[in-house]
């Protein structure tokens, strides 16, 4: 038996360091200062990085497992979708559609909610908010 070390094995913690970095980089330049310069922020990327080293595991291959080399298809490449940014890294979310409506029952009240798709999302991340908050700032969905 034969294993081999892949680092790719834990996406979700090289994801979650690289936004933390990316964070991290987005405080020191828009604080004045260089990401060179940053001793401080330097030690925080450092320790994470040896974190994520720690949580690599090793991918196990035996004998006789089928490896194939993968062959470039262009249909396998996924369109980023493009949002626009703040200076600070931010971005405005609109209410776009109304999907569905619900009245939640309390002891004392009932409170009507709407299911809203949001900008810069699909579907299924689409939230229930109060049908009276969503009337106050996007009117024109109501008519």
């Amino acid at each position: 038996m034969r294993t081999a070390f892949h680092p790719a094995t834990d996406r979700q913690t090289e994801r979650t360091i690289q936004t933390l970095e990316d964070m991290l980089r987005a405080c020191v330049l828009k604080f004045g200062g260089s990401w060179e310069e940053s001793q401080k922020m330097r030690a925080a990327q450092d320790q994470q990085k040896s974190y994520a080293d720690l949580k690599r595991s090793e991918i196990e291959f035996a004998v006789g497992d089928k490896l194939r080399k993968y062959v470039s298809d262009l249909t396998h490449v996924l369109a980023a979708e493009t949002i626009d940014m703040d200076e600070n890294l931010s971005y405005v979310e609109v209410a776009m559609e109304i999907l569905d409506r619900k009245v939640r029952k309390t002891r004392n009240s009932e409170i009507a909610l709407v299911k809203v798709l949001w900008s810069n999302h699909n579907v299924e991340e689409a939230t229930w908010e109060t049908e009276a908050e969503i009337k106050e700032k996007y009117r024109h969905l109501f008519t």
